[in-house]
């Protein structure tokens, strides 16, 4: 049998955690997105899962960035809202323009109030894409997030069957349970370093240190030590190494991931309001050349370390 680019990352990962792990999980051909609702009516409904200063806070950011070359697609977006389990601690804004996504962004509540900008991404295969799986009628679909690398999807289908997880890029099957999602808790005291709605920052342009890679291709980063960088010498890292790898680690986890790391972001906060000493936000670039993924350098951070890359 010949696997996916997708299921042979995941069989790594099971080998790497001794895990067997069943590839190629398929549902009848009933896509989520062929939801026969009007598209101005599903905004609405999808409106209605956000509180307005989420909404108020994603439009501030949606502006801010769709003024950058970078995420030009994101201008005339429409936005749309839905929570992001577990619990009511985090919201997926969508974005779609001319009916195909172009957008994401993961906004979380901080734990001394307010939000954060968690991550965010652009192109035409957002991280969390309905459109990619498919479920039998009657089944429930509910997006997860746990950090940035714990990104799922729950699938219940009909008659109270066990529910399935699966991978949110790329729809493949995970050993996870609910009992394994009942043991971990979300990590929201990592968005300290955060873009958040109490103190506005600015984007800089993105900069790109390398083109995409496959960590898998070369699995000798793993023989590696991990590499001991703070929030403001990582860009130094990255412009000199040019290519890392982050990969995830933890005793709630199942499995592992890696995720390509080829760039950076960096936010810059008003000197009205920034305190004395403070720096500004950094998300690192990773996800695929068609649709980069950003996501905040201290959930990551939290949730792994970074390895050179050792391929060419």
């Amino acid at each position: 049998m010949k696997l996916s680019a997708a299921s042979r990352r995941m069989a790594l990962l099971a080998l790497c955690f001794g895990l067997l792990v069943p590839l190629g999980l398929s549902w009848p051909k009933e896509s989520l997105a062929a939801a026969s609702v009007s598209e101005s009516a599903a905004q609405r409904t999808s409106q209605e899962n956000a509180p307005a200063e989420v909404q108020s806070f994603a439009k501030g950011l949606i502006q801010s960035l769709s003024a950058q070359e970078a995420f030009a697609s994101w201008r005339g977006s429409v936005a749309s809202y839905d929570p992001l389990g577990p619990g009511t601690h985090a919201w997926l804004v969508s974005l779609a323009a001319g009916g195909k996504p172009v957008g994401y962004l993961i906004i979380a509540a901080r734990p001394g109030g307010g939000l954060a900008l968690a991550e965010y991404g652009a192109g035409p295969d957002p991280l969390y894409d309905p459109g990619r799986l498919t479920i039998e009628p009657g089944g429930k679909l509910e997006p997860l997030y746990g950090g940035p690398t714990l990104t799922q999807w729950r699938i219940v289908p009909p008659e109270d069957q066990s529910a399935a997880y699966l991978e949110a890029s790329t729809g493949e099957a995970l050993p996870d349970t609910d009992a394994d999602w009942s043991k971990r808790s979300f990590g929201s005291s990592f968005f300290y370093h955060a873009v958040s709605s109490d103190a506005p920052e600015q984007p800089q342009p993105p900069v790109v240190t390398s083109a995409f890679f496959e960590p898998y291709d070369n699995l000798l980063w793993m023989t590696h030590k991990p590499l001991t960088a703070a929030i403001n010498r990582l860009p130094n890292v990255l412009q000199t190494r040019k290519k890392l790898v982050f990969s995830s680690s933890g005793p709630a986890r199942t499995y592992s991931q890696a995720l390509p790391v080829t760039g950076y972001q960096q936010w810059t906060l008003s000197p009205k309001t920034a305190a004395p000493g403070a720096s500004g936000a950094l998300y690192i670039r990773s996800g695929t050349k068609e649709s980069p993924r950003y996501i905040l350098f201290d959930a990551l951070a939290a949730s792994g370390s970074f390895t050179d890359w050792t391929g060419k």
